[in-house]
């Protein structure tokens, strides 16, 4: 959607919660007329709670907006767990509590341990 129209999808949602938070308003003063001069009683609409509302529906729309792509990482985890599980699960080809099977002979283990062009940093 260019850019354009989400802009205008932007400010006419506006403009719907301005135009229901007006006739909040108007109907709390209809059925109460002291919410005329005290929007603070209960059951008052006022042009505070209005804006709260918007301002609350705004930010809560933009923090989904920026945690949205994060929500990929979740979907990267479950393919690497699945791929954890599968070699956690499997059966070994190789039995290493059997004594059958090759082995190798004793006079070539020495237990020396020779490093070949190796470098440290």
């Amino acid at each position: 959607m260019p850019a354009g129209g989400i802009f205008a999808s932007l400010f006419m949602a506006y403009g719907v919660a301005a135009w229901v938070g007006v006739n909040l308003i108007a109907a709390s003063r209809e059925e109460n007329p002291q919410c005329a001069f005290n929007p603070a009683l209960a059951g008052c609409f006022s042009g505070g709670n209005v804006i709260n509302a918007l301002m609350s529906a705004i930010i809560g729309a933009f923090s989904l907006g920026q945690a949205a792509p994060n929500f990929s990482a979740f979907g990267s985890a479950q393919a690497a767990a699945y791929k954890m599980y599968s070699v956690i699960g499997r059966k070994p080809k190789i039995d290493v509590s059997s004594p059958k099977g090759a082995k190798p002979a004793k006079e070539t283990l020495t237990g020396r341990i020779e490093f070949r062009n190796v470098t440290f940093r």
